[in-house]
């Protein structure tokens, strides 16, 4: 069915608790692409629309003008849709979801099966972490106020926060968020994780900071399954001196800094 204008095609779409639809869907709307893509720029400019990625739409809902977004749990289940992709919002924007995020961080982590740029639009930025195999079991199905969305487990949000270093740009404040995501962290899906998370290191330093935060008792599988490999000696930080360092046999890691969670 036609629609006269963009405005009233994007009315349309709130009406039915849409947020969301692709140029393909415009254009059979609003008379054609051509046409489709003129009033849709137009609407664009006047900040009722933002593009992530090109030929897909997400339309700023009247509540949402003042913050000039949609929140990301609106939009990004379309969007990977889209782009047929797997995904889930990792990393400290999980933290975070997760009730466990000690400040919330000013760019927000999904990880992704596909290489691609970072989401902007003015001051929202999304930062997209490529992980070539996305499992199901890294993630659990949420609810928003526009549909589902993939989050990962609190274990695989640990987990990122030390696999992807752009992600957590300190050991301190890996520490803290653990400090606070260990009380939703099922020990033996930590345990799990060695199924197909890959990086035993990161495994290794996860499971020392856990321990170093208090969280030991949810550690001992994880362990215990560690244990079962041939596990090469870690530095904490690969950047620094491991001369002198003191040793932890548990985890195979050589305590080469300081570690202090802000708590």
């Amino acid at each position: 069915m036609k629609v006269q204008t963009a405005t009233e095609y994007i009315r349309s779409l709130l009406q039915r608790g849409r947020y969301t639809f692709t140029i393909n869907e415009a254009e059979q709307a609003l008379g054609g692409r051509r046409k489709a893509l003129d009033v849709l720029l137009r609407q664009q400019t006047a900040g009722w629309l933002f593009v992530p990625t090109r030929g897909f739409y997400v339309i700023i809902d009247p509540q949402h003008q003042a913050q000039g977004i949609l929140p990301l749990e609106w939009y990004i289940d379309d969007w990977a849709t889209s782009l047929q992709c797997n995904y889930y919002i990792g990393g400290l924007s999980a933290a975070m979801l997760h009730g466990a995020s000690h400040q919330k961080p000013q760019q927000q982590q999904v990880i992704i099966d596909r290489q691609l740029p970072p989401i902007t639009h003015n001051m929202h930025r999304v930062l997209l972490f490529y992980k070539k195999t996305i499992p199901q079991g890294a993630w659990e199905q949420r609810k928003s106020s526009a549909g589902y969305y993939h989050l990962s487990t609190p274990a695989m949000t640990a987990y990122d926060i030390l696999r992807y270093p752009k992600a957590c740009p300190s050991l301190d404040l890996a520490a803290t968020v653990l400090t606070e995501l260990g009380e939703v962290i099922n020990a033996e899906v930590l345990a799990q994780l060695l199924d197909f998370a890959g990086k035993i290191a990161v495994l290794q330093r996860l499971g020392w900071l856990l321990d170093h935060v208090g969280w030991d008792a949810i550690t001992h599988q994880l362990s215990e399954r560690l244990q079962q490999q041939r596990l090469v000696w870690r530095p904490l930080r690969k950047d620094m001196p491991i001369d002198g360092s003191v040793r932890d046999k548990k985890w195979h890691i050589i305590e080469n800094a300081e570690v202090d969670a802000d708590i």
